[in-house]
Protein backbone atom coordinates (compact mmCIF):
# COMPACT_ATOMS: atom_id res chain seq x y z
CA UNK A 1 0.00 0.00 0.00
CA UNK A 2 1.01 3.08 -0.50
CA UNK A 3 1.27 6.56 1.33
CA UNK A 4 0.51 9.99 0.05
CA UNK A 5 3.45 11.87 -0.21
CA UNK A 6 4.24 15.01 2.00
CA UNK A 7 2.83 18.08 0.59
CA UNK A 8 4.69 21.74 1.48
CA UNK A 9 4.74 24.82 0.68
CA UNK A 10 1.39 26.57 0.70
CA UNK A 11 -0.95 27.69 3.87
CA UNK A 12 -4.95 27.45 4.72
CA UNK A 13 -6.01 28.91 1.28
CA UNK A 14 -3.26 31.57 0.47
CA UNK A 15 -2.03 31.42 -2.84
CA UNK A 16 1.30 30.88 -3.54
CA UNK A 17 3.17 31.12 -6.45
CA UNK A 18 6.29 28.59 -7.04
CA UNK A 19 9.92 31.11 -7.19
CA UNK A 20 10.87 31.16 -10.66
CA UNK A 21 13.33 28.96 -11.70
CA UNK A 22 14.75 29.35 -15.34
CA UNK A 23 15.05 26.35 -17.51
CA UNK A 24 16.48 26.33 -20.97
CA UNK A 25 13.67 24.42 -22.75
CA UNK A 26 15.34 24.18 -26.14
CA UNK A 27 18.33 22.56 -24.74
CA UNK A 28 16.51 19.78 -23.02
CA UNK A 29 14.99 19.36 -26.16
CA UNK A 30 18.02 19.55 -28.74
CA UNK A 31 19.42 17.14 -25.79
CA UNK A 32 16.87 15.04 -26.11
CA UNK A 33 17.26 14.89 -30.06
CA UNK A 34 20.74 14.61 -30.01
CA UNK A 35 20.73 11.66 -27.55
CA UNK A 36 18.58 9.69 -30.28
CA UNK A 37 21.29 10.20 -32.66
CA UNK A 38 24.25 9.47 -30.18
CA UNK A 39 22.24 6.23 -28.39
CA UNK A 40 19.40 5.31 -30.38
CA UNK A 41 20.88 1.88 -30.58
CA UNK A 42 21.27 1.84 -27.04
CA UNK A 43 17.81 3.07 -26.71
CA UNK A 44 16.60 0.07 -28.98
CA UNK A 45 18.35 -2.76 -27.23
CA UNK A 46 17.02 -1.51 -23.32
CA UNK A 47 13.47 0.24 -24.17
CA UNK A 48 10.45 -1.93 -25.43
CA UNK A 49 9.51 -1.40 -29.08
CA UNK A 50 6.20 0.41 -27.89
CA UNK A 51 7.74 2.09 -25.37
CA UNK A 52 10.66 3.58 -27.15
CA UNK A 53 7.99 3.92 -30.15
CA UNK A 54 6.19 6.34 -28.12
CA UNK A 55 9.35 8.32 -26.49
CA UNK A 56 10.30 8.95 -29.93
CA UNK A 57 7.10 10.91 -30.94
CA UNK A 58 8.21 13.66 -29.18
CA UNK A 59 10.12 14.94 -31.79
CA UNK A 60 7.33 16.00 -33.95
CA UNK A 61 6.07 18.10 -31.06
CA UNK A 62 7.22 21.72 -30.57
CA UNK A 63 9.30 22.92 -27.47
CA UNK A 64 6.60 24.05 -25.55
CA UNK A 65 4.11 21.16 -26.63
CA UNK A 66 6.25 18.21 -25.56
CA UNK A 67 4.42 15.66 -23.47
CA UNK A 68 6.11 12.69 -22.04
CA UNK A 69 3.27 10.59 -19.99
CA UNK A 70 3.84 9.86 -16.62
CA UNK A 71 2.91 6.13 -17.33
CA UNK A 72 5.39 6.01 -20.37
CA UNK A 73 8.38 7.26 -18.12
CA UNK A 74 7.44 4.90 -15.61
CA UNK A 75 7.96 1.71 -18.15
CA UNK A 76 11.04 3.26 -19.73
CA UNK A 77 12.40 3.53 -16.29
CA UNK A 78 11.30 0.11 -15.71
CA UNK A 79 13.15 -0.93 -19.01
CA UNK A 80 16.00 0.61 -17.81
CA UNK A 81 16.40 -1.58 -14.16
CA UNK A 82 15.97 -4.79 -16.24
CA UNK A 83 18.61 -3.93 -18.58
CA UNK A 84 20.77 -2.41 -15.96
CA UNK A 85 20.22 -6.18 -14.18
CA UNK A 86 21.04 -8.31 -17.00
CA UNK A 87 23.89 -6.00 -18.21
CA UNK A 88 21.90 -5.77 -21.77
CA UNK A 89 25.17 -2.97 -22.39
CA UNK A 90 27.74 -1.62 -20.24
CA UNK A 91 26.33 0.19 -17.57
CA UNK A 92 28.20 3.63 -17.79
CA UNK A 93 27.05 3.98 -21.22
CA UNK A 94 23.51 2.19 -20.12
CA UNK A 95 23.24 5.17 -18.04
CA UNK A 96 24.41 7.97 -19.72
CA UNK A 97 21.92 7.10 -22.33
CA UNK A 98 19.23 7.29 -19.90
CA UNK A 99 20.07 11.19 -19.21
CA UNK A 100 18.79 12.72 -22.87
CA UNK A 101 15.39 11.05 -21.61
CA UNK A 102 15.57 12.34 -18.27
CA UNK A 103 16.13 15.53 -19.87
CA UNK A 104 12.86 15.39 -22.50
CA UNK A 105 10.70 14.16 -19.62
CA UNK A 106 12.08 17.44 -17.43
CA UNK A 107 10.69 19.36 -19.99
CA UNK A 108 7.71 17.39 -20.02
CA UNK A 109 6.88 18.68 -16.43
CA UNK A 110 8.12 22.12 -17.04
CA UNK A 111 5.32 22.30 -19.65
CA UNK A 112 2.82 20.41 -17.66
CA UNK A 113 3.37 22.67 -14.26
CA UNK A 114 5.00 26.31 -15.71
CA UNK A 115 1.13 27.59 -15.24
CA UNK A 116 0.76 26.45 -11.36
CA UNK A 117 0.62 27.38 -8.63
CA UNK A 118 2.32 25.14 -5.67
CA UNK A 119 -0.88 23.53 -4.55
CA UNK A 120 -1.57 21.77 -8.09
CA UNK A 121 1.97 21.15 -8.66
CA UNK A 122 2.27 19.34 -5.39
CA UNK A 123 -0.95 17.81 -6.23
CA UNK A 124 -0.26 16.90 -9.49
CA UNK A 125 3.25 15.16 -8.31
CA UNK A 126 1.24 13.23 -6.24
CA UNK A 127 -0.65 11.92 -9.25
CA UNK A 128 2.50 11.54 -10.94
CA UNK A 129 3.32 8.98 -7.98
CA UNK A 130 -0.19 7.02 -8.38
CA UNK A 131 1.23 6.27 -12.09
CA UNK A 132 4.19 5.74 -11.53
CA UNK A 133 2.66 3.23 -8.64
CA UNK A 134 0.37 1.95 -10.73
CA UNK A 135 2.83 0.69 -13.23
CA UNK A 136 4.92 -1.37 -11.01
CA UNK A 137 3.03 -4.53 -12.70
CA UNK A 138 5.18 -3.64 -15.67
CA UNK A 139 8.28 -3.75 -13.73
CA UNK A 140 7.37 -7.31 -11.98
CA UNK A 141 6.35 -8.79 -14.97
CA UNK A 142 9.20 -7.33 -17.13
CA UNK A 143 11.34 -8.65 -14.38
CA UNK A 144 9.88 -12.10 -14.25
CA UNK A 145 10.05 -12.77 -18.00
CA UNK A 146 13.73 -13.01 -18.22
CA UNK A 147 16.05 -16.04 -16.19
CA UNK A 148 17.80 -14.85 -13.15
CA UNK A 149 21.21 -15.57 -13.08
CA UNK A 150 22.55 -17.30 -9.95
CA UNK A 151 22.63 -14.62 -7.27
CA UNK A 152 20.56 -11.89 -8.65
CA UNK A 153 17.80 -10.57 -6.06
CA UNK A 154 14.08 -11.45 -7.08
CA UNK A 155 11.76 -8.17 -7.98
CA UNK A 156 10.85 -8.17 -4.18
CA UNK A 157 14.29 -7.95 -2.73
CA UNK A 158 15.41 -5.35 -5.55
CA UNK A 159 12.74 -3.27 -4.47
CA UNK A 160 12.88 -3.56 -1.02
CA UNK A 161 16.72 -2.51 -1.16
CA UNK A 162 16.17 -0.01 -3.61
CA UNK A 163 13.58 1.76 -1.44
Amino acid sequence: DSLPTSIFGFGLGVKEDPPSVEVSTNKLYESFIRGEEEYGKVWQKVIAPLNLEDLLRVKGQGVDEVEVPADLWARVLFDYIVAYRDEVVERPLLLNSLIPIYYIRTLSFVNSTKEMEIKEAEEFLEEECRIMEAEKYYLIAKWNQTPRRDGLPSIAQFLAEAC
